[in-house]
C-alpha cells in the first residue's frame, strides 16, 4: 500500500510539472514576407512572428511555429497540426464560415503588381485581357472570385507568391494580385516591378484564424492583442516591419 501511495504521489507531482497542450500555441505560417517567412538560417521571422511572440509573452505560454502549405491551411488547423493560422490572414466572409477569427489587428488591401514598363493595365476591366498570377487559396484569389466571373479570366495559380513573381519577371504573366503589404515589401526589394496606381481591388484587415469553437483561445488572444495595442507594441512592430503604423 505504501508503494502504491508513493507511486500515486509521484504521478501527481509529475502531472503538475508537465506541459499541457494549453501551455503551447502552434502557429501555422508560410513564406509571405514581411509578415512571416524563413530567414537564411531557417528561422521564422516577420511582423506576425514578432507579434505572436509578444502575445505569447502576455499570455505566459510557449509558442511554436509550423511551416505549412498555404493551400492546406484549413486542413492543418482542423486536424490539430496547428492551433492558429497567423500569417497575413485576411478576414473575409467566406473564411469566416470555416474558421473563428480574432479581432482584426492591422489594415491591408489587395493590389496589382506588374513589370515596371508594363502600361497595359489602366482600369480594373483590363484584367479580362491579361494573364493573372495569384497564390492559390489566397485572399487575392478570393477577391477575384468576388469581383469577376472567374471563368472569364486567364488566371495562373501558384503554390507561393514568389513563384508568381518569377513568372511575372519572365513575362509569362502580366500581373500578380496580392496584398498591399507584401507588394510594398517587393517594391523595397526590387525595382523590376511597380504597383498599378489607381486600382485597389478591396480593403481588408488581418486576423488570426482559429478552429470553430475555440472561443476561450479567441478571448485570450484578443485580450493580449488589446494590451499590446494600448502599450504601443503593436504600433512599434508595424513601424519596424512596414515603416508606418498600420495597426488598428
Amino acid at each position: 500500500m505504501k508503494k502504491l501511495l508513493l507511486m500515486i504521489s509521484v504521478l501527481i507531482v509529475l502531472s503538475g510539472c508537465a506541459k499541457t497542450k494549453s501551455d503551447t500555441l502552434t502557429i501555422g505560417y508560410t513564406n509571405f514576407p514581411p509578415l512571416g517567412y524563413r530567414d537564411e538560417s531557417g528561422q521564422a521571422v516577420g511582423f506576425d512572428i514578432d507579434l505572436a511572440r509578444a502575445v505569447a509573452h502576455e499570455m505566459e505560454i510557449t509558442i511554436e511555429f509550423q511551416y505549412i502549405n498555404w493551400d492546406t491551411k484549413i486542413l492543418e488547423l482542423n486536424s490539430g497540426n496547428i492551433d492558429a493560422i497567423w500569417n497575413g490572414f485576411s478576414i473575409t466572409p467566406s473564411r469566416q464560415k470555416e474558421v473563428l477569427f480574432t479581432q482584426p489587428y492591422i489594415d491591408n488591401a489587395i493590389v496589382l503588381i506588374t513589370n515596371k514598363d508594363n502600361t497595359t493595365l489602366q482600369s480594373l476591366d483590363d484584367l479580362s485581357t491579361v494573364a493573372i498570377g495569384v497564390e492559390s487559396e489566397s485572399s487575392g484569389y478570393h477577391t477575384l472570385e468576388s469581383l469577376f466571373d472567374i471563368n472569364t479570366l486567364d488566371i495562373r495559380r501558384f503554390t507561393s507568391i514568389n513563384e508568381a513573381l518569377l513568372d511575372l519577371k519572365a513575362q509569362s504573366i502580366d500581373v500578380v494580385v496580392t496584398d498591399a503589404i507584401y507588394a510594398n515589401y517587393v517594391m523595397n526589394q526590387s525595382d523590376d516591378y511597380r504597383i498599378v496606381e489607381g486600382i485597389k481591388l478591396t480593403a481588408e484587415q488581418y486576423g488570426i484564424g482559429l478552429r470553430m469553437g475555440d472561443t476561450e483561445l479567441q478571448t485570450s488572444l484578443n485580450t493580449a492583442i488589446e494590451t499590446l495595442r494600448q502599450n504601443g507594441t503593436l504600433r512599434d512592430l508595424s513601424i519596424k516591419w512596414f515603416g508606418e503604423d498600420l495597426s488598428l
